[in-house]
């Protein structure tokens, strides 16, 4: 790996380990942004609540969503300016914003694929970046043995398989 990424929340930067994505990956990364935009579009979904706290715990929820989206638009927007669309990428020598990631893990047969993304795309499962396995996937090549602690439970790991643009 040539770098590190640096989260591009708000007031923040994001330093890409790369200047260039595969075709396809760039075209996920711009449907992403477009879902992402789509979902801070919708007014305010309607509150049910049965009284004041539960109120203002479904508010703070929203809040906090609204937040993560505006923060991966943010991130996209960062990815879609530094980087150069390149039909030349055909696979994927690193797990980057927009690619296919397929990993396996050791008490798990066969290979599981993810798309890391915010919202739901049509390609493969969605793996949030926020979790804790989307953040260490990221920037990892193909081979990588990768460990993280989910939020609750015990240690895991898994080794990237492939990358697909």
């Amino acid at each position: 790996m040539t770098g590190s990424a640096v989260p591009g929340g708000a007031g923040r930067s994001l330093h890409l380990p790369v200047d260039r994505l595969g075709i396809a990956a760039h075209r996920r990364v711009q449907r992403e942004l477009q879902r992402v935009q789509d979902a801070l579009d919708q007014p305010l979904p309607e509150i049910v609540a049965v009284d004041s706290s539960s109120r203002k715990a479904q508010l703070a929820d929203h809040d906090r969503r609204r937040q993560a989206l505006q923060e991966r638009r943010s991130q996209l927007r960062a990815v879609l300016d530094q980087v150069v669309p390149d039909s030349s990428l055909t696979g994927g020598a690193m797990v980057v914003p927009g690619c296919l990631v397929g990993v396996e893990g050791p008490d798990e047969p066969g290979i599981m694929t993810y798309e890391i993304a915010m919202l739901a795309g049509d390609e493969a499962e969605r793996l949030s970046p926020d979790t804790p396995l989307g953040k260490v996937l990221m920037w990892r090549e193909v081979g990588e043995e990768v460990s993280w602690q989910p939020e609750r439970g015990t240690r895991r790991r898994v080794v990237v398989r492939y990358i697909q643009d």
